[in-house]
């Protein structure tokens, strides 16, 4: 399957759906640390990066420009992790947002 993506005025054909995912994971990487860039955090892998919750909760915080609760910043376990998780979903969930998975 190939893809047209117009970028300022040119127009690229991406060839597979990995690269086109592979552009996209790109994208939304470097645009979480242009947020993240306000607190002097940086992530490389969107999967890693942000399973524990601590960058999750900063970017939330970074986009709502408010603090949202206690995170644990160096999560041990699991639970910690996924209330670190729960804590970020909590505020966007207040806010309105509507979380939704696509692929």
């Amino acid at each position: 399957m190939q893809r047209n993506v117009s970028l300022k005025s040119e127009t690229h054909t991406i060839g597979s759906e990995n690269e086109w995912v592979s552009i996209q994971n790109r994208t939304f990487t470097n645009w979480v640390n242009e947020q993240l860039s306000s607190c002097g955090r940086e992530i490389s892998n969107l999967q890693t990066d942000l399973c524990d919750g601590v960058n999750l909760v900063a970017l939330v915080e970074s986009l709502q420009v408010r603090k949202i609760g206690k995170v644990y910043s160096k999560s041990k376990s699991r639970i910690q992790m996924i209330q670190n998780v729960n804590l970020a979903f909590k505020a966007i969930a207040e806010d309105k947002y509507q979380i939704s998975q696509y692929r």
